[in-house]
């Protein structure tokens, strides 16, 4: 954020034209590619989480070698036995 003529912050705006990870890297704008123009893309599930995106990303490598991420959970089991 930066400060506009009358003080105000205000967002600053920046053209990104592609993404770089490990040496790879890919044009931004995947619908406007050549060859994308009738391709469209609905992504759902029931089980999408902030935390489960979080472990996605750790098991990928991504973000700070310092952060641990713990999963538990709790099932209910009817059987007494």
């Amino acid at each position: 954020m930066h400060q506009n003529g009358a003080g105000d912050p205000e967002p600053v705006l920046e053209k990104i034209e592609s993404h770089t990870w490990n040496g790879k890297t890919i044009p931004s704008k995947f619908f406007a590619q050549p060859g994308a123009e009738n391709i469209s893309a609905v992504l759902f599930t029931n089980s999408a989480t902030i935390t489960k995106f979080n472990r996605m990303g750790k098991l990928a490598g991504l973000g700070s070698k310092d952060v641990k991420l713990i999963r538990q959970g709790f099932m209910y089991n009817p059987d007494p036995e």
